[in-house]
């Protein structure tokens, strides 16, 4: 047997491994809610954004903002442990539409 065959099984499992690896770290396949990482993901990461965006203009806009990202860091942490996470603390992580009541920010 040549080391060309020897070769490419090697880098294939190794290829292998890492997207295992790296599926592994994105949630457990027996989570209920692993679908929606992608979605909360992108929330938590428009909720980081906003609350960059109003740091000076509206400083209260800008912890309420942090706080739901925080609330969307604890939900998909506990999805990636396998948790089922309650329909409920989903929506309430979700919901932003409190933000008005902080007013608007001044430029």
């Amino acid at each position: 047997m040549s080391p060309a065959p020897a070769i490419v099984c090697a880098m294939g499992a190794m290829v292998l491994t890492a997207s295992l690896s790296a599926s592994a770290q994105y949630a457990r396949s027996d989570s209920p809610d692993a679908h929606l990482l992608p979605m909360l993901m992108d929330a938590r990461h428009s909720d980081r954004r906003n609350a960059e965006l109003n740091t000076r203009s509206a400083p209260s806009l800008d912890h309420y903002y942090n706080l739901k990202a925080d609330q969307l860091d604890d939900i998909i942490r506990r999805i990636k442990r396998g948790e089922d996470v309650p329909s409920d603390d989903l929506k309430h992580a979700l919901d932003n539409s409190a933000a008005s009541t902080f007013g608007t920010p001044v430029f």
